[in-house]
C-alpha cells in the first residue's frame, strides 16, 4: 500500500533544552496541568515549575516513577514500594498508608488514577503474586481486588479511564484483561495478541486504547484498539528498539511516540493527529534514551531522558514554520533517509519539492533492476511523504531514487524479515 501525504514531515521542530537543579542523572515522569504549571520526577526527588519548565524548585525527595495531578493542588507520587500525596501543590507531601497490606508489598509495578479519589496500584507481593489495590476515598483506605489469572506475578501494567473501566496486562502476557466494575472482576478480552511482551498501556476512552509491544529482532510496535480491546491494529512499527518506547496520547486522535533506534543510533519522535492513520516522523539532533513524554495540549509538551535530558516543545514537537499564510514551503529539493530503516515490511519516504515538478520515485534491487514504482506524477510545491509496503519483496538491500526535474538523488535501505 502506498499513501501519499502532503504535510511537512521533516521541518525542524522547536525543541529547547531545559535544566533541572542538582543535575539529576535520570529524569522520569513529568506532568503539567497547563502550559506553565507542572512537576517532574527525578532520581533526586520531585521538582516543581510555574513557568513551563524554564526554572524548577525542589519539593520532595521521593524518587517517583509516576505522577498524577488533578488541578493545581492534588498529586499522587508513585514510588516503590511507597506512595506520597500532596493537597497543596507540593508544598507538603505525606506518606500514604497502604495498610493492612504494607508488610506484604514487595514492588509497586504500575498505578492509575482517574480523579482525586479513585486510584489503583498493581503491586507484587513477597510471594511473587500480583495484587490490585483500589481506593475510592483518596487513599484513606485501600481494598484488595481480584487480579486476572489468580494474581499471576506477570501482571505489571494497568490503565483506567473512569471509576469502572480498566485494563491489565504484563510483559510475558499475550492477552489483555478488562474490568467494568472497578477491578472487582476481570475477563479476558479479544484474541491472543501475537507479540512477545507488553511494554506500555494507555486507554483514552472506554473503547480507544494503545498498547506498546515487544516484537522479534529487538523491534517494537504500537497497537490500537477502537472496541475496548476486542481487536488490535498495528499502526506504527518501530524497528531496532533496544529500549522501551515512551508514548502519550492527548485524546483519541492526537498522540506522540518517542523511541531510541539502535540501527542508526538515533532518537526519533512520531506524532499522529488522526488516531494513528498517518504519522509525522522527526529525528532529534541529539541522542538520548526517552523516558517519558507529556503534552499539556496539542502544542506544548515535554520529553525526558534517562541521561537527564529535558526538552520542551511549543509547536507540537515536529513543525515550527507556520504563519498566517499556512505552512512554510521548502527552499530546495531534499530526499531524506527512509524511516524506519531497516524496515519490515513498511517504511516511509520523505522528500521536499521547492517547485512544481514531475516526480518519479522508484525502488531498485542490488542488481539495478526496478522492483517498484512508488510515484510517477506531476506534483506541486510541498513536503511529501510516501508509505511503502515491501511485503512482496525478499529480504535484502535496496535503493530508492527520486527524480524531480533536474534533481536526482539515490539512497539505500535494508528490508529485514
Amino acid at each position: 500500500m502506498i499513501l501519499l501525504n502532503t504535510l511537512p514531515l521533516f521541518v525542524e521542530a522547536q525543541w529547547t533544552y531545559q535544566h533541572v537543579p542538582t543535575s539529576p542523572t535520570s529524569l522520569g515522569s513529568i506532568a503539567f496541568v497547563d502550559t506553565a504549571y507542572g512537576w517532574i520526577a527525578t532520581n533526586h526527588g520531585i521538582f516543581h515549575s510555574t513557568d513551563g519548565g524554564q526554572s524548577w524548585t525542589f519539593q520532595d525527595s521521593i524518587s517517583a516513577f509516576k505522577l498524577f495531578f488533578f488541578g493545581y493542588n492534588q498529586c499522587w507520587a508513585i514510588s516503590s514500594p511507597n506512595v506520597r500525596h500532596t493537597f497543596d501543590g507540593g508544598t507538603t507531601w505525606n506518606n500514604v498508608s497502604l495498610a493492612p497490606f504494607t508488610d506484604s508489598i514487595w514492588i509497586i509495578h504500575d498505578a492509575s488514577f482517574v480523579d482525586s479519589t479513585h486510584g489503583w496500584l498493581v503491586v507484587e507481593k513477597w510471594s511473587r503474586s500480583t495484587m490490585l489495590l483500589r481506593t475510592i476515598d483518596g487513599g484513606l483506605t485501600w481494598a484488595a481486588e481480584s487480579s486476572p489469572q489468580g494474581g499471576s506475578h506477570a501482571f505489571n501494567l494497568c490503565s483506567f479511564v473512569d471509576s469502572v473501566h480498566g485494563w491489565m496486562t504484563g510483559r510475558p502476557i499475550t492477552r489483555l484483561y478488562r474490568t467494568t466494575n472497578g477491578g472487582i472482576t476481570w475477563d479476558s478480552v479479544g484474541d491472543r495478541i501475537g507479540y512477545y511482551q507488553m511494554l506500555g498501556l494507555q486507554f483514552v476512552s472506554a473503547r480507544v486504547g494503545w498498547l506498546a509491544t515487544d516484537g522479534p529482532v529487538i523491534s517494537s510496535a504500537m497497537l490500537k484498539t477502537t472496541d475496548g480491546g476486542e481487536t488490535w491494529q498495528n499502526l506504527l512499527y518501530l524497528q531496532c528498539t533496544s529500549y522501551d518506547p515512551s508514548f502519550y496520547f492527548l485524546d483519541t486522535a492526537i498522540g506522540w511516540v518517542a523511541n531510541f533506534t539502535c540501527a542508526n543510533n538515533a532518537t526519533n519522535l512520531h506524532r499522529t493527529t488522526d488516531g494513528g492513520t498517518t504519522w509525522i516522523n522527526y529525528t532529534f539532533d541529539s541522542v538520548f534514551i526517552p523516558r517519558a513524554i507529556y503534552f499539556a495540549d496539542k502544542q506544548h509538551g515535554w520529553i525526558t531522558g534517562l541521561d537527564s535530558t529535558l526538552l520542551h516543545a511549543t509547536s507540537g514537537g515536529v513543525v515550527t514554520s507556520v504563519d498566517e499564510g499556512g505552512l512554510a514551503m521548502p527552499s530546495g529539493f531534499v530526499l531524506r533517509q527512509n524511516y524506519p530503516n531497516p524496515f519490515n515490511p513498511t517504511t516511509q519516504f520523505n522528500y521536499a519539492l521547492p517547485e512544481d515538478s514531475h516526480v518519479m520515485l522508484k525502488v531498485f534491487n542490488v542488481l539495478g533492476q526496478e522492483v517498484a514504482t512508488v510515484v510517477d506524477e506531476f506534483q506541486s510545491v510541498s513536503y511529501k511523504a510516501v508509505n511503502f509496503d515491501g511485503s512482496r519483496l525478499p529480504s535484502g538491500l535496496y535503493f530508492y531514487r527520486l527524480q524531480a526535474g533536474k534533481f536526482l538523488d539515490t539512497k539505500k535501505m535494508l528490508l529485514v524479515r
